[in-house]
Order: C-alpha cells, then sequence, then structure tokens
C-alpha cells in the first residue's frame, strides 16, 4: 500500500478529523510530509513559539501554517483553502503525517540527535559540553 493511501485511510477513520475536508488535509500532508527538511523545520517553528511557518513546494502554492499562542489555534492555509486546528489535533495531524511519511527504525537502531530539538534541562543532564558520553563517565 502506498504511503499516501495509507495516510487517507487513517484520516478518515480517525473521528478528529470528522468535519473536516479530506482532500486538504490529505494534499497538505503529502506535500509536506514528502520533505523530511520541510517538516522537521515545521516542528522546530512550532515548538520555538514562532508565529508562522511557510512551506514553499517545488510545485504549487505556499503552504502557511500560523500559530496563535494566545487561542492555541493553528491556522493551515494554502491558496482559498484554509484548516484551522487546536494544538492537540494540529499535533495528532503532525503525527499521523510523520507515521506515514517517515521511516520507522526498529528498537536498538543507532541514530544521532538533533541537539536543537533537545531541551536545557536534558542537555545539562549530560554535562557542560552537552555530550551523552564525556571523558570522565559513561552512562
Amino acid at each position: 500500500m502506498e504511503k499516501h493511501e495509507l495516510f487517507k485511510i487513517e484520516l478518515e477513520e480517525q473521528q478528529a478529523f470528522a468535519g473536516y475536508d479530506v482532500t486538504v488535509l490529505l494534499s497538505v500532508g503529502i506535500q509536506v510530509g514528502n520533505s523530511v527538511v520541510s517538516l522537521k523545520k515545521l516542528y522546530k517553528v512550532y515548538m520555538n513559539g514562532d508565529p508562522s511557518y511557510v512551506y514553499k513546494p517545488r510545485r504549487g502554492a505556499n503552504i502557511e501554517f500560523l500559530f496563535n499562542s494566545e487561542s492555541d489555534e493553528i491556522t493551515i492555509k494554502q491558496l482559498e483553502k484554509k484548516l484551522k486546528f487546536t494544538e492537540d489535533l494540529f499535533l495528532k495531524y503532525l503525527n499521523l503525517t510523520c507515521l506515514c511519511f517517515h521511516k520507522i527504525y526498529p528498537i536498538g537502531s543507532v541514530v544521532e540527535l538533533d541537539e536543537d530539538m533537545l531541551d536545557d534541562d536534558f542537555k545539562t543532564a549530560f554535562g557542560k559540553e552537552g555530550k551523552i558520553f564525556s571523558n570522565d563517565n559513561r552512562l
């Protein structure tokens, strides 16, 4: 089964997305989901509390994400199409996009973490350099 087919099935089956235009949800998810770099940038912008992010696909119209921290509302706009999400629903949509379009590594895989995505408490727990393995102690 193709990734976009699985994404469509999940969007249609999840009650949380009832009442939303599935074709718009699908279109935005496919465009952003097929770009690992853009999806990561979108997530970083959201987590940093920035007010907006614009995804500029190679083909098609730009997709604008507007984050209103006061009302916990996220708006996605592409041309005249507009979707409004609560913060929880937006995160659900983002997670579903990641699950459907990105590789999931098996348990035990060695991966490199992006230190920019870690919070300060986590970084300081592993020493001044923010390294998990330092010269004087190994975890």
